[in-house]
């Protein structure tokens, strides 16, 4: 703009007013300026802003605070001209102005912080402060910013406000709430609250605390609520309030309104119990004198009840009571019990818990008699001893319920160790008592014999038979009923449990064969060539033996039916050479191609022979001798080094049945079948002389010519005949030679000899002895040694007039139900084995103790002597059980009891320190005839109607006789509780004799 010049004209343009306004602004305190919005007039079209021209016109030493927050008020606008240009003039409107207005002090952005906001009443005043004010960062100053008003200081409980009042640059009313709690008044419960009904109310049960409110001047009231538990198991009030504070059995809520001048009414609960009164019975009366055990319960006539009150005692008569009998804790022995549950619509009675009624009566249970027909036992009738201890499994009912064996009844000769007929004694025991027998019969399996034979049949049709016989070797058992087998085909072993009756019956290849009698053979097609099978025979009183599970099929039968023999003999000594006969033996000779043996003349190389054929074929030096039919002889050159051979049988079929391989030679057939043994015994203790034997033994005497002894005479064992040593040679013609020879100091060593024919002798063993080894006695003994520690004691003892012969006796002692082999029982056998144990020392005696861990020891005494041999006892088994036995004796004694009624009194006894224990009763066997009975036993009674069998338990029995006949037979009797008998000696009294006795 400016002054231009057109056409000579100078002409003036003015700049344009632009007219700005600016709009309405305003921000709360403490925000952010905002930027000026507004509009223009005035300025062409194509401008369509003209920038951030507009401000806000602010002092900034006066307008903001300390903090730099713009304080509340208003200014005005400015603009910025920078942005003007020569062409516009701009012109402000001065009719707006921007606003600060002031903030809530009520706002959420501002945290009014109290010192305590509840207080606890104490009966002074409290007063509430204010901490701290913030408005984000900045902290407000009280009478610049706020000043403080409303409820601050209060006595009272009560929720109460504070107020900040905004001042300044705050405006409005902030409220924080702060309260005086309630006094801590509360209910204090008595023993928790909870009482057992003693027609009493409740108000026992709890007192009132009212807390920091005096209680002169709190009034409390009382309410009483019926409880019930909620869902959470809390208890809450059941209804309406009850007219009174509650007496009877339930569980209560009380609830205390405590009030006071200016103070709000304030409302505690508690929980209140009262518990059903426990009642018990102290004594009953029943409508019988007596009672059995197991009989129909007695009813209850009257009970007396302890724990009613008085007041309430009329209800019990409008109560029904049932009784039962506690058969749970009832037993013989002791008063009857009952227990009794209660049925009543009287209110007061639900006071009180009859759930322990239990009470006693006078009446005292009896055991039940066994004999009852309430009472069955049961128990095996027959049953199969094989060695081992069997025992009879009786079990007991009473009205269909099983008794215990131990605790309802108990057994005696309920096990046996052989067969015969046994009466099991079944004796009452606790809630029974009585006696009764059940007869059983023991069949020793070993009576039993069960026999088999597997035949060939019919080879064409591949059929073999098996025969079953059974037997028995007494006639004292059940007699056979019939006699069958269990047959399988297969090639896989069955168990011994699959092979049964029972098992056959449910088993499509399994079969059961049998009929009646002690024989049965049955015809089987062996389609596997193999057959499996059990043998049984079932006797009349239903006792089934099973044999072994054994095996068999046509191969096996036909090869056991034939074998093969052979031997060697001398054929030719000149020329050195034997014979070996081969022979096959058996059945079915038709069935035999060949007999022949596999022949080997050792040269001093390595051996070998083959075990078929082909190998015969392919070996050489092995040379294979046949000839057809059944036996075959062949020459052989003994080479000097021997000969091996391997007989065979060759069937038609192609099989082969070897026999063993056999070794031989000229020089084993002189030797091998001739023996030089040399035995001792004493001639003369007195003279001091040994007879000495040699004997020559064998199968081919002939070639004997002399039999000798060769004796040495000094300490040392010669080993063998050197020329150097003093020795003497005796022999005889033929194969006997016996000698006297005189005993040394030193004993003898002596060897017995052979002499064959080619001038070769055969030499046994050297053997030492003496007229003081001979006259020697190895014993022995056992004893019982300490019974508390269940100790025996085994005595060794060497018994010689020439102790010094004896090097030392000693004891082989073994711990063991089964019987050790002899072998075993030796110094090496012991030296060998853990379990067997040598126990020696020097001298002519060995005392061994030792505890019988098993009920059964097993030993040998043995004394060595000087030249270190050894002299044994026989093996012998002992035991506690045996040594307290045999420490028992039977004791009898016969007396005049009765004159005028001809009877004498027999008591018997069973002594020994041991008898009250291995004793289970003692007895007599009676019999009252002139002369005397063939057999006085047990078992003779039981089947004897004139001979009695009298006993009773313990050690001690009395039997009163009648004397019939002027003549009684009797014999004592221990029954030891291991079911043994040990009888005393038969003897006859009678009643003049005793009488006359007496005179």
């Amino acid at each position: 703009m400016g002054e231009e010049t057109v056409s000579g004209v100078r002409v003036t343009i003015a700049p344009a007013v632009v007219t700005i306004t600016p709009k309405a602004a305003s921000m709360t305190f403490g925000d952010e300026i905002p930027t000026i919005d507004y509009t223009f007039a005035g300025a062409p079209e194509s401008v369509e802003t003209l920038g951030d021209i507009i401000t806000v016109d602010v002092d900034e030493n006066n307008d903001f605070t300390e903090d730099g927050r713009l304080k509340v008020g208003q200014y005005d606008y400015c603009v910025n001209l920078a942005e003007a240009t020569p062409n516009y003039v701009y012109d402000v409107s001065d009719t707006t102005q921007f606003t600060v207005n002031q903030k809530n002090i009520a706002d959420d952005s501002i945290e009014i912080i109290l010192s305590d906001k509840e207080f606890e009443f104490d009966n002074q005043n409290h007063t509430v402060t204010v901490t701290s004010i913030k408005d984000g960062e900045y902290t407000l100053e009280e009478g610049v910013d706020y000043s403080i008003g409303g409820a601050i200081t209060r006595y009272y409980p009560g929720e109460y406000q504070v107020q900040i009042i905004g001042k300044g640059n705050y405006t409005g009313i902030a409220r924080e709430n702060w309260s005086v709690g309630e006094p801590n008044a509360k209910i204090v419960l008595v023993e928790d609250g909870k009482k057992v009904y003693d027609g009493n109310d409740v108000t026992e049960l709890f007192t009132v605390d009212t807390g920091s409110i005096p209680a002169d001047k709190a009034t409390v009231t009382y309410s009483y609520y019926k409880a019930k538990l909620d869902d959470d198991n809390q208890y809450q009030k059941n209804g309406d309030a009850l007219p009174a504070a509650p007496k009877d059995a339930g569980v209560y809520i009380v609830e205390a309104n405590i009030s006071a001048k200016n103070f709000a009414t304030m409302a505690r609960t508690a929980v209140l119990e009262v518990q059903p009164k426990p009642v018990t019975v102290s004594e009953i009366t029943v409508d019988v004198d007596s009672y059995v055990y197991g009989d129909e319960t007695p009813t209850v006539t009257n009970a007396t009840f302890d724990g009613v009150l008085e007041a309430d005692e009329i209800y019990l008569d409008s109560a029904e009571f049932e009784w039962k009998i506690d058969t749970e804790s009832m037993n013989a022995g002791e008063n009857l019990k009952f227990t009794g549950t209660v049925t009543s619509t009287e209110e007061a009675l639900n006071n009180y818990d009859f759930s322990a009624l239990e009470g006693t009566s006078a009446v005292v249970v009896q055991p039940r008699d066994i004999n009852d027909e309430s009472v069955v036992f049961s128990s095996d009738s027959a049953t199969l001893y094989s060695g081992a201890t069997v025992t009879n499994h009786v079990t007991g009912t009473f009205n269909g319920n099983e008794m215990v064996l131990g605790t309802d009844f108990t057994l005696s000769n309920e096990k046996a160790d052989e067969s015969g007929v046994y009466y099991v004694n079944i004796v009452g025991k606790g809630n029974f008592t009585g006696e009764t027998t059940a007869e059983w019969t023991v069949v020793d399996t070993r009576d039993i014999i069960i026999t088999d034979c597997a035949k060939l049949y019919n080879i064409k049709e591949n059929r073999l038979a098996i025969t079953i016989d059974s037997d028995l070797l007494t006639e004292e058992i059940s007699p056979i009923a019939k006699t069958g087998i269990i047959v399988t085909r297969s090639t896989t072993a069955p168990t011994a449990e699959q092979m049964t009756i029972e098992n056959a019956k449910n088993n499509a290849n399994i079969y059961d064969f049998s009929e009646n009698g002690t024989s049965y053979t049955a015809i089987i097609r062996d389609t596997e060539d193999s057959v499996y099978y059990v043998g049984y025979c079932v006797l009349e009183n239903g006792i089934v033996k099973y044999d072994a599970v054994k095996h068999t099929c046509m191969t096996t039968l036909k090869a056991e039916k034939m074998w093969v023999e052979s031997n060697s003999q001398f054929y030719n000594t000149n020329e050195n050479r034997l014979v070996i006969n081969v022979e096959s033996k058996g059945d079915y000779p038709e069935a035999v191609a060949k007999t022949g043996a596999f022949v080997y003349r050792f040269n001093g190389g390595k051996d070998r022979l083959p075990t078929t054929m082909e190998e015969a074929d392919a070996a050489q030096g092995v040379y294979d001798y046949s000839k057809d039919g059944m036996t075959d002889s062949i020459i052989v050159r003994d080479l000097g080094y021997g000969v091996a051979y391997r007989p065979y049988t060759l069937y038609k079929d192609g099989q082969m049945r070897l026999g063993e391989i056999e070794f031989t030679s000229m020089a084993d057939l002189e030797y091998d079948y001739v023996n030089a043994e040399a035995t001792a015994e004493l001639k003369s203790l007195n003279d001091k002389t040994v007879k000495i034997t040699a004997t020559a033994t064998g199968e081919y005497l002939n070639n004997i010519t002399k039999t000798g002894i060769i004796v040495y005479k000094g300490k040392e064992n010669p080993n063998i005949v050197d020329v150097h040593k003093e020795y003497k040679i005796f022999n005889s013609d033929g194969t006997n030679c016996t000698q006297v020879i005189e005993d040394t100091e030193d004993g003898i060593w002596y060897v017995g000899l052979a002499e064959f024919t080619n001038g070769r002798t055969k030499m046994g063993e050297w053997k030492h002895t003496s007229t003081k080894i001979l006259s020697t006695i190895t014993e022995e003994s056992s004893e019982l040694y300490n019974l508390k520690e269940n100790r025996l004691i085994i005595n060794g003892r060497t018994l010689t007039d020439y102790p010094e012969v004896v090097k030392k006796t000693g004891v082989i002692v073994v711990r063991d139900k089964n019987q050790p082999a002899l072998e075993d029982m030796t110094i090496e056998g012991a030296a060998a084995n853990d379990n067997i144990f040598d126990f020696s020392q020097d001298g002519t005696t060995r005392d061994v103790i030792i505890k019988d861990t098993q009920d059964s020891v097993w030993y040998r005494v043995y004394t060595v002597f000087e030249d270190d041999s050894v002299q044994y006892t026989d093996m012998v088994q002992t035991s506690m059980s045996l040594l307290k036995k045999s420490a028992v004796w039977v004791h009898d004694y016969a007396e005049a009891w009765n004159i005028p009624n001809n009877r004498i009194r027999i008591t018997i006894t069973s002594k020994g320190d041991t008898a009250e224990e291995v004793v289970a009763k003692t007895g007599v066997i009676v019999y009252r005839g002139l002369n005397e009975p063939e057999e006085m036993t047990i078992e003779s009674a039981a089947t004897n109607e004139d001979i009695v069998n009298l006993s009773g338990d313990g050690t001690e029995y009395s039997a009163v006789v009648r004397d019939l006949y002027s003549s009684v037979w009797y014999v004592g009797y221990t029954q030891y509780k291991d079911g043994t008998v040990k009888y005393g000696q038969i003897r006859q009294t009678s009643l003049s004799a005793l009488t006359s006795d007496k005179v």
